[in-house]
């Protein structure tokens, strides 16, 4: 899956805070499905987001 480097980075930030990462739109909340969907993301509790790996 190619990359979107905002999306990475609204994760990043999240991880530095030990938080999850949000989606600010509709946009945003698709990508982040679809990386869920992937195996890449997981949901732990609706609209937050954190990679799988953390």
């Amino acid at each position: 899956m190619k990359k979107d480097t905002r999306i990475e980075h609204l994760l990043d930030e999240a991880e530095q805070h030990g938080l999850c990462a949000i989606a600010t739109d509709d946009n945003q909340r698709r990508r982040l499905g679809r990386r869920v969907e992937s195996g890449e993301l997981v949901n732990p509790h609706p609209g937050l987001y954190i990679r799988a790996d953390v």
